[in-house]
């Protein structure tokens, strides 16, 4: 199956790597999450949608879940969120922060008023540059890349359910995109160590129970996360039981096992760090060469980074600007944005540091 036509870009906050230990809401550990949303009176609140097999719909949407999740990793970890809407908030917020001198952007009001001041493109691209360069002082050293695609699986509740035999109960079920398999995969293969590209998904599919996790700071540990290339190739479905790294990939049922999340983020630790102005200019490289080698988005591409360059000048984006600053940081952040736009995926950039920024 291609891909999905609905992917919806995230709009969150920055985020941070190591992940607390915490207890899955209502499953102690193990076993499905089965608690139900009522008003106290005992009646479910949110209507329960059916699949055609008679099996559940989640009451939730996918983007309710992925701001959850990613505002849980915000808390517990120092990540840097890379693919939010408008990249001027991720250069604004994410990174200016950690200037010595806050101030060095009122050097810079090209960048923020360009629509009035009439900056050409090409020295914006400069000033943009000028401003990691600044940063890179009080920044820390990236070591990788953390792609989360999110993904909103049926529960599967009766045994007419084909998946239902093999884990011989109720089971979660999602789709997989065989253009996004392949673009994601490719994306591990040339990063060469330096990105983990993963599925979450949650292990819950009732509005009360995703209330009831985000509320406890559970969201993360309530969730199957899976490895894209531990997947592999040729499959429709991702299916598991409870939270955590463990499931079977269909059609034919083959038993994926991946590395549980706090290890993924640890082993992009390891590799070696790079300054932030070349870390994110590899990212905007490896992206641009997975997208042509797969052919998977090539289509709306260049459309795609229009709007993600749009959102940063504030005016509609044309061949021209795209083409003026290739191969330029601007260009790069504008190819992380746009990744993001195009498949609904998650981007965030991993520090050497590991520093945690809140214990809760």
């Amino acid at each position: 199956m291609d891909w999905p036509e609905d992917s919806r870009a995230l709009q969150g906050a920055p985020a941070s790597s190591a992940v607390s230990d915490c207890v899955p809401v209502g499953a102690n550990g193990a076993g499905l999450v089965r608690s139900r949303h009522t008003d106290g009176s005992g009646l479910v609140c949110a209507p329960v949608a059916v699949c055609c097999d008679g099996n559940m719909k989640p009451e939730f949407e996918e983007k309710s879940y992925e701001a959850a999740f990613n505002a849980e990793l915000t808390r517990r970890t120092n990540l840097f969120f890379a693919s939010g809407q408008r990249a001027e908030g991720w250069l604004g917020f994410d990174f200016v922060v950690h200037l010595d001198d806050p101030l060095t952007w009122a050097a810079f009001p090209g960048i923020r008023h360009r629509r009035a001041t009439g900056m050409p493109l090409r020295e914006m691209a400069e000033q943009v540059k000028t401003i990691a360069q600044c940063a890179e002082g009080t920044l820390p050293e990236f070591t990788g890349n953390l792609f989360i695609q999110y993904k909103r699986a049926d529960y599967l509740s009766r045994p007419n359910a084909r998946e239902w035999r093999h884990w011989r109960g109720p089971c979660y079920r999602f789709e997989i995109y065989q253009k996004q398999q392949k673009l994601l995969t490719e994306i591990v293969t040339r990063a060469s160590g330096r990105a983990a590209v993963v599925y979450a998904a949650p292990a819950f599919h009732e509005l009360g129970v995703l209330l009831d996790t985000q509320k406890k700071g559970a969201v993360i540990c309530s969730s199957n996360i899976s490895s894209v290339t531990r997947i592999g190739s040729g499959h429709e479905h991702f299916t598991y039981e409870k939270a955590g790294n463990m499931g079977k990939a269909f059609s034919e049922p083959v038993l994926v096992e991946s590395s549980p999340f706090r290890e993924i983020l640890e082993q992009l630790k390891k590799e070696m760090g790079m300054s932030f102005h070349e870390h994110v200019m590899k990212l905007g490289e490896n992206l641009e060469a997975a997208i042509e080698i797969t052919g998977s988005i090539s289509a709306r591409w260049v459309d795609a980074k229009k709007a993600a360059l749009a959102g940063f000048i504030g005016a509609d984006g044309t061949d021209e600007e795209i083409s003026a600053i290739d191969g330029s940081f601007l260009g790069a952040i504008v190819t992380v944005m746009a990744f993001g736009l195009v498949t609904g995926a998650s981007v965030f950039l991993v520090p050497a540091d590991g520093r945690v920024k809140s214990s809760d």
